[in-house]
Parts: C-alpha cells; sequence; structure tokens
C-alpha cells in the first residue's frame, strides 16, 4: 500500500479485460533533456529490411539472419523501472483517477511542441487515463510525487481492445526529472517514423514496460490506421510503454514508432502497439532525446 499525504491510498491494481493492459509504476534517472530529435526523412526514414543482413541483439551479441527475428526477453537487468525517481521510458507510472481509483502503467515517449518548447510532454497509451487524471511516480517508502496531468486522450474505453486508437498526453510538471532515449548502451534516438514506413521495412522492433522489462522481435502487420502488431512478450503493466525500430543500417541507431496497447492471451508472443505518427502530427510535437 502507497499514500500520498492523508487522501490518497494506492494499491497494486490493473485496468481490467482479457485483452487490455494494466498499470504498473516505474523509476528514471535524474538526466537533463536534451534538444528535440528531428523527424525522419518523410514517412520513411531510409532504412533497410531488418531480417536481410546479419547484425546483433539489444546488448551488441552478433547474430544471424534467422537468429535475428527470434524474439528476444530481458527482464531481469530493468527491475529498476519499478522504482521510479521520475519519468523514464518504460517506467511505471500511478495514476489518480477522477472517480477515485488508481491504477499503473508504463510512461511512453517524451516529446515537446513544436511551437513552444517550455511544454514538454508523455506520449503514452490512451486506455491509461483521461484528461485531469493526474500522474504520479514512487518518491520513497509510502510517498508518490506527482509529476503530471492527463491533458488529452484518444480511446473508446467501450470498443473492443486492438481494434481503435490508444494514444494520451501526459503534461509534466518538471523537466529535470524526465529521460526520453531508453536507457540502452550507446544507442540515439535519432526521431519517429510512421506506420508507412513500418510496412515498408518491416524492422526489428523492441519495447520496455516495468512489467516486462525489454522485448523485441519482428514486424508482424498493420492493424489499422492506428494500431500495428509484432512479436512479442509483454504482459498487464507494460501498457503505454515506448515500442521502437532499429535501423539496419546502424543498430545503435532507433526511431521512435508507437506504445504498448494490447495483448492477446491466446498468442502470447504477439503484441499491439499504436503508431504515435498520427499524434505527432496532428499536435506539432518532437521527440525529445
Amino acid at each position: 500500500m502507497v499514500s500520498v499525504g492523508a487522501a490518497l491510498s494506492v494499491s497494486s491494481c490493473g485496468i481490467t479485460g482479457s485483452v487490455m493492459f494494466g498499470a504498473v509504476i516505474a523509476g528514471l534517472n535524474e538526466v537533463p533533456i536534451a534538444e528535440g530529435a528531428e523527424e525522419g526523412p518523410g514517412a520513411s526514414p531510409p532504412l533497410a529490411d531488418a531480417g536481410t543482413d546479419p547484425g546483433t541483439d539489444p546488448f551488441g551479441n552478433g547474430v544471424g539472419d534467422q537468429e535475428r527475428r527470434r524474439i528476444f526477453r530481458d527482464s531481469e537487468n530493468w527491475k529498476h523501472l519499478e522504482s521510479p525517481i521520475g519519468v523514464i521510458p518504460g517506467g511505471q507510472y500511478f495514476v489518480h483517477h477522477a472517480r477515485g481509483h488508481v491504477s499503473t502503467c508504463s510512461f511512453g515517449w517524451l516529446v515537446r511542441s513544436r511551437e513552444d518548447a517550455g511544454r514538454l510532454y508523455n506520449l503514452t497509451a490512451g486506455h491509461c487515463g483521461k484528461p485531469g487524471d493526474e500522474v504520479f511516480v514512487e518518491a520513497g517508502p509510502e510517498k508518490l510525487l506527482k509529476v503530471g496531468t492527463f491533458i488529452w486522450t484518444e480511446h473508446d474505453e467501450f470498443a473492443p481492445a486492438g481494434t481503435g486508437p490508444d494514444q494520451a498526453l501526459i503534461e509534466l510538471e518538471d523537466s529535470a526529472f524526465a529521460v526520453g532515449t531508453p536507457e540502452l548502451d550507446k544507442v540515439t534516438l535519432v526521431g519517429h517514423a510512421s506506420m508507412d514506413w513500418l510496412q515498408q521495412n518491416r524492422p526489428y522492433l523492441c519495447r520496455l514496460g516495468w512489467r516486462s522489462g525489454l522485448s523485441c522481435g519482428s514486424f508482424d502487420r498493420i492493424v489499422n490506421q492506428h494500431l500495428f502488431r509484432y512479436d512479442n512478450i509483454s504482459d498487464k503493466g507494460d501498457s503505454g510503454g515506448v515500442i521502437w525500430a532499429q535501423d539496419p543500417e546502424d543498430e545503435n541507431r532507433i526511431w521512435a514508432v508507437g506504445v504498448t496497447s494490447f495483448i492477446q492471451p491466446s498468442d502470447a508472443a504477439s503484441a499491439g502497439g499504436a503508431s504515435i505518427g498520427g499524434t505527432m502530427q496532428r499536435f506539432n510535437l518532437a521527440v525529445v532525446q
């Protein structure tokens, strides 16, 4: 049990539903915000197919074509995502809903307005919260720290999971405790890419979430204008966490492509992501490194 002041009590709960992720809490390193990264050239950054050349796994281990397509998972090295001191990709956060209940999700991409660089947001899953819901991270034993508020959500709570849009923006209160690039060695976040690029290049995709840590796999297919599927091992609590694509020409470069949206219990090695391309364009946003 975690408490905020004397008013709010939080239990370890999740969002109900057979295929919808629940929400949980994650940690962050105190790192200053970098300048916003540039968007890829057009809808399709010049990346090759992820399965055509031998490459490396997320930790730099050499692999070949067939091994490259295997599903990767590491939860052991990402346990710190459960105990945040700020806002980091995949980190756990608590949502205090207007109706009084509390749930948790994983932080998504750090973005800023191109028109007002002083305003910073976290782009996460829409089913995690509604406008006005307050966002907290763990700040010590039995203490929570408010880091932001949901200001926009696009999600139909009555529609089946995996069928419609699933995006939200959390406006952050303090940039000093926010990080944009996933905590991977020698990796540069260069911008965001669209679903057109995903379809054309079929890249190797990775995601982070407080519940399952890091998992990577091959792009599968476009579901509709909002969602895509890829090979991955995810669980309740990973909702809202970052999804990125490796650049086949330089695997130290990654592109932000989505946030974790849904799972399918009957196919546990497959997961669904919500593309961020439309939201980035709609609100004239840039990813922050």
